[in-house]
């Protein structure tokens, strides 16, 4: 009676054991596919800047450096390192006419986007934040930026479009488009991968077809320089706008 016990006693302690070690293997495993699926994340944010250093952590140690001190930085927005040229197209305005993105803009502060009318977020959030920003400026300085929005959805951004939709934010914004392969070409020179059409369950929740990708971020070029040494990602806030474009009218880029 005492033996059978005890091998019934061995047989319950395999059994929690293998339990056990069903459980850890199980929670090994979904570790495995938790750290893969943020290696994919990692790697494909890391694709769509394989032709440009982002120099963030610089930037978020002269940000943490100058908070530490009381003092501002010289710059909010993240520096690009090397600085990023004016892409060199004639592109299509909202008066269909030709628009020579560098001969017209020189001498200016340039931000440039790249989005398009029908993005649920982040194109007119930018919109709203630099319209809200040239209103804070002295109505001097303001006058010396100037904003593009580059459509990535050309065969919907019509010139038509383009207009009506930048008009509710700033007539004064210059909207451009062209033929899909030009605007892929666009964005390969201004760094990032070209945007994409993706079938979406909020894009037809919308009565939209597709949602298209795109880089999230503004671009400053310099006045003098005409180089964009910084961007400016979705969410930054106004006041950082308002600091930074300022800084670039008056002073332009002083930063390393």
């Amino acid at each position: 009676m005492e033996e059978r016990k005890t091998r019934k006693g061995a047989v319950a302690r395999f059994w929690v054991l293998g339990v056990v070690g069903a459980l850890v293997l199980i929670i090994a495993a979904v570790a495995g596919v938790f750290a893969a699926n943020l290696a994919t994340d990692d790697d494909s944010a890391n694709a769509d800047t394989d032709d440009r250093s982002v120099d963030a952590g610089a930037e978020s140690g002269e940000l943490a450096e100058a908070r530490a001190g009381g003092e501002k930085p010289d710059f909010y927005g993240v520096r690009i390192n090397p600085p990023w040229p004016k892409p060199d197209f004639v592109l299509t305005d909202t008066g269909g006419n030709d628009f020579d993105i560098v001969a017209e803009t020189e001498g200016y502060v340039t931000l440039i986007a790249l989005g398009y009318t029908n993005c649920p977020d982040i194109c007119p959030t930018h919109m709203l934040d630099i319209r809200e920003m040239l209103r804070a400026m002295d109505p001097e300085d303001a006058r010396q930026v100037k904003v593009i929005f580059i459509t990535t959805d050309p065969a919907r951004d019509t010139p038509e479009v383009l207009d009506r939709w930048l008009g509710l934010f700033n007539p004064d914004f210059i909207g451009l488009t062209a033929d899909q392969e030009t605007i892929e070409r666009v964005q390969i020179a201004m760094g990032v991968q070209p945007a994409e059409a993706v079938e979406t369950e909020r894009a037809r929740a919308g009565g939209f077809e597709y949602e298209v990708t795109h880089a999230a971020f503004v671009y400053a070029f310099d006045p003098e320089t005409e180089l964009a040494h910084l961007v400016y990602p979705f969410g930054i806030e106004r006041e950082h706008w308002l600091h930074d474009v300022t800084k670039l009218v008056q002073e332009g880029y002083t930063g390393n």
